[in-house]
């Protein structure tokens, strides 16, 4: 399994990367790019989370804390794949903010 804390990713991409059940913790990422990327069953929690392109990415059965789900909120997210948890979650997210 892929484990990675406390680190700060800039402009990474990870583009068709398989991060299945990987646990990302306590990072902080500005414009990483995750497009069709698979973090099936991953735990993204406490991600600062700037600019970024979840775009066709696998992210079901995703953990999430209420960080990251108001960074996917501002995040590109155009084709993923998603729970139907984590789609209400961020429509809630979205109304809420406008």
């Amino acid at each position: 399994m892929i484990r990675i804390s406390n680190a700060f990713m800039s402009y990474t991409n990870l583009e068709g990367a398989d991060l299945t059940g990987a646990h990302l913790e306590s990072m902080t990422q500005e414009g990483t790019v995750y497009h069709r990327a698979c973090l099936r069953s991953a735990s993204l929690v406490a991600m600062g989370i700037t600019n970024a392109d979840f775009s066709g990415a696998d992210l079901q059965g995703i953990k999430y804390d209420m960080v990251a789900l108001q960074n996917f909120a501002r995040s590109k997210m155009d084709g993923a794949r998603m729970s139907p948890e984590l789609q209400k979650d961020l429509e809630k997210m979205r109304s809420d903010r406008a």
